[in-house]
């Protein structure tokens, strides 16, 4: 089998089993040197935007949305690592998620400035990056929260066709795949414009971060290469 149909395999199986897709590539990686080369170019022409972008002019501002309130968590490392390495014409503005606890009798014309300022933020990007942990299976109650936020005014919700990126993350191999999966089926019933193909996952999280910031080639790689889908889908 030639190393572009390896590619190609390896990205059919990534479509319909996501938390293996990074895996896979470093087990390939791993087996088969002779397709190295070919994977690394791939890869490089994606962060540079030969794949997929299709306008080299193409400018994108996206905002980095992190499922956890911790200063230094794992979710914020991995947004902080993809800003510092995004290529020319995209940026990336990172907001944390200390909104109040949604309640229908404040969600009105007079919500908290907080909520306006997040719903905003929103509606001016031109693409939004949700990264997220694992809790007890299942994602985050803050991340839930600001979604449910976003999701209103009923029918006029800032995400609506808003194209959206979902990084999931754990210490665990398996990268955190069940809040994925939640936060994909919270996206499709606004509907946001869940970015299609490959998803991206990072299990043992924190031996690929350093400093505070993800610092692992191979999955920088790979996330860029959604980064670009993500900018072009605009």
């Amino acid at each position: 089998m030639s190393c572009w149909k390896k590619l190609a395999l390896l990205e059919s199986l990534a479509c319909t089993d996501h938390f293996t897709a990074i895996g896979s590539v470093l087990r390939l990686h791993r087996l088969d040197p002779d397709w190295q080369l070919p994977v690394r170019k791939q890869f490089d022409d994606h962060r540079k935007g030969n794949r997929f972008m299709t306008d080299a002019t193409v400018r994108a501002k996206l905002l980095g949305l992190p499922g956890s309130l911790r200063s230094n968590s794992n979710s914020l490392a991995i947004l902080r690592g993809l800003q510092d390495a995004l290529p020319a014409g995209v940026s990336m503005d990172i907001r944390d998620l200390r909104l109040p606890l949604y309640d229908q009798d404040i969600d009105t014309p007079d919500a908290p400035a907080e909520v306006h300022s997040f719903r905003q933020a929103i509606a001016d990007a031109d693409g939004v990056v949700i990264v997220t942990p694992e809790y007890n299976y299942g994602m985050p109650g803050v991340l839930k929260n600001a979604l449910d936020w976003a999701s209103r005014p009923y029918g006029k919700s800032a995400l609506i066709g808003k194209p959206v990126l979902v990084i999931s993350n754990s210490p665990a191999f398996t990268g955190g795949v069940r809040a994925h999966q939640q936060v994909n089926d919270t996206l499709l019933a606004l509907p946001a414009k869940l970015l299609a193909g490959p998803q991206v996952v990072v299990g043992s999280v924190g031996e690929k971060i350093k400093d505070g910031k993800l610092a692992d080639e191979a999955v920088l790689k790979f996330a860029l290469s959604a980064i670009d889908r993500l900018s072009a889908a605009k």
